[in-house]
Parts: structure tokens; C-alpha cells; sequence
């Protein structure tokens, strides 16, 4: 598979991954959460494509949300790195996919 197939299927499944609002009860901010987690578990195996600026966002991103899951003191502050996460991993999926088109 191509690097511009890598890219154009992982932004498929970004744009495809709905969050699961339901099973936290209408939070729409913790169902975002889980959804970049069930992404980055996508897009792990091709961590290769990217700088390790971006690698090192994603892997606090992980380390806060697993805090956060065992109710550690390093999780209070996930809901804060959601959204610039969310944004970091869509803006350089958008940038990367631009890149490759010329």
C-alpha cells in the first residue's frame, strides 16, 4: 500500500468513527475522548509516516487518557487534551493528504 493510500484510508476512518455519546451518557467531550483512542489504535502501525513531534502528542494524549481511566492524578487533565488532540491529528492527516496530492 501506497504512503497517499495509507493517508487517504486513515482519514476515512477518522471522519468515519463516530463517537459513542450514548454510553457516556451525553458527554460528548468523553465520547470524543474514547473515539481518538479507537483511532490511534488505527493509525499506530503506521506511526512511521509521522514526526516525532506529533508521535510524542499522541503518546501524552494516551498516557493521560489511561491515567485517567485508572483515576490517576496524570488524568485530570485529559479533557483538556482532547480537543488540541483531536485538532493536531486531523490538521496533520489533512496536511499530509494535501502533500501527496501535488
Amino acid at each position: 500500500m501506497t504512503e497517499k493510500e495509507i493517508i487517504t484510508n486513515l482519514l476515512i476512518d477518522f471522519k468515519t468513527i463516530n463517537p459513542d455519546i450514548d454510553k457516556f451518557k451525553g458527554n460528548a467531550l468523553a465520547a470524543l475522548g474514547e473515539k481518538l483512542i479507537k483511532f490511534i489504535n488505527i493509525m499506530t502501525p503506521y506511526s512511521y509516516l509521522f514526526n516525532d513531534d506529533f508521535k510524542i502528542a499522541v503518546k501524552e494524549y494516551i498516557l493521560t487518557y489511561e491515567a485517567a481511566r485508572k483515576g490517576e492524578k496524570k488524568g485530570e487533565n485529559i479533557l483538556k487534551l482532547i480537543p488540541p488532540t483531536n485538532d493536531l491529528i486531523a490538521t496533520t492527516l489533512d496536511k499530509k493528504f494535501k502533500a501527496l496530492e501535488q
